[in-house]
């Protein structure tokens, strides 16, 4: 029987649009498939993401290696946090498995500082009995390290565990790790879905 749920963060409980962040901070010009693809696949992101860099020195990297003035770097960043708006749904899904007495996880690729500024601004952290941040373990999805490390650390069952990801490649490292997961589209798909698992909510 399940008993644990566990949520990613970016596109399942806020809102993740790398397009939007450089539209924003950049300019809808400026903000190409290319551009976009330059700022958030560089190995900077990757490291900023396992906790290799802090902002200060991600901005720096930015700086050095795609040539942003300070106060563009400081604009992508901004807008980095400012556009992580809440997915619709998702909390009162949160709610509705809380109130049936399921416990609720958090596993993450996520940086220190993204996660400090989303705890600030919500409260559905409230939800979650543990919290992994890649940044903090220094491994990402789906490399099967992040995923002992949510499973060993709060001491899981992984077939009494369903994780919930909006990546294909992340719902699939989850099963390779005998997890139950599911690819995450909104909040009612997810609902249907963990019915369909036989979770009562």
């Amino acid at each position: 029987m399940i008993c644990n749920v566990v949520f990613d963060i970016g596109n399942v409980v806020t809102l993740w649009d790398p397009q939007l962040i450089c539209v924003r901070a950049f300019g809808k010009e400026r903000a190409t498939e290319e551009f976009v693809h330059a700022v958030f696949k560089d190995p900077i992101w990757k490291q900023f993401n396992r906790g290799e860099h802090t902002a200060t020195s991600a901005k720096d990297a930015y700086r050095q290696k795609l040539g942003f003035s300070p106060d563009e770097v400081d604009h992508l960043f901004f807008h980095l946090w400012d556009t992580q708006d809440l997915v619709a749904g998702t909390v009162d899904l949160m709610d509705r498995l809380k109130a049936a007495s399921f416990t609720l996880f958090a596993l993450t690729d996520n940086t220190k500082e993204t996660e400090a500024y989303l705890r600030q601004r919500y409260d559905f952290w409230r939800h979650f009995d543990g919290v992994v941040n890649s940044a903090r373990v220094g491994h990402l999805k789906p490399s099967p390290e992040i995923y002992s490390h949510l499973l060993e650390g709060f001491d899981l069952v992984p077939e009494q565990t369903v994780f919930l990801d909006d990546m294909p490649h992340n719902v699939e490292g989850a099963k390779a790790m005998q997890m139950h997961a599911i690819q995450f589209k909104n909040a009612d798909q997810a609902a249907e879905d963990l019915r369909a698992l036989g979770l009562k909510f």
